[in-house]
Order: C-alpha cells, then structure tokens, then sequence
C-alpha cells in the first residue's frame, strides 16, 4: 500500500485491475483509500501527496474472484442457446507473478 498508515477511513473506491486513472475520480467521490490493482510509481506518489492510500492488491487477485458469477450471469443470459454457446473460465495461471 501506498499512503499514510494513519489515515482514518469512511469511503473506500474499488477497481478490478489497473485503477490508476481513477485515484483523481476517488478523491473526488470522498474515498481516503483506492483498492485496485496495477499502479505504477508515479501515480502512488501522486495520489499520496494528494491525501489517498491505495491498496494494489494485484490484478489477478482483484478479477479472479468474480469470475464464477460473471459466467453465471453470463449462463443466464444464454440459456435459449446452451446447445450453442458454451462459457468456460480458463485454467491458466491466476497470477504470472511469483511471489516470496
């Protein structure tokens, strides 16, 4: 994370994946922390100086979760066609990261 570890928290803004173009929009809407994945450098240090921790909880870990209501959703609105449309979530890796 990015910010003051002091900061006294009401609003958190979230976004699936990369959400560094939306630090200004959170600070707009009155969020304190932005919980997202894929920031770089030079917008955590922005949005620090301009008073908002942001979480970057990583890409694959902020989609990776939602993806068996999205095929869900997705069953749903194809059950006419379930002879010809097929939704499937991917086996690959979840994250091409390693961590230690």
């Amino acid at each position: 994370f990015a910010g003051d570890p002091e900061t006294q928290v009401q609003r958190v803004a979230i976004v699936g994946g990369s959400g560094s173009k939306w630090i200004t929009k959170s600070l707009a809407r009155g969020a304190q922390v932005l919980l997202t994945g894929d920031c770089d450098h030079h917008s955590l240090a922005d949005a620090w100086q301009d008073g908002l921790a942001v979480v970057d909880a990583t890409h694959a870990s902020l989609e990776r979760p939602v993806l068996k209501r999205v095929k869900e959703v997705l069953d749903d609105g194809f059950d006419a066609l379930a002879n010809e449309v097929r939704v499937d979530i991917a086996r690959g890796p979840e994250d091409p990261f390693h961590w230690l």
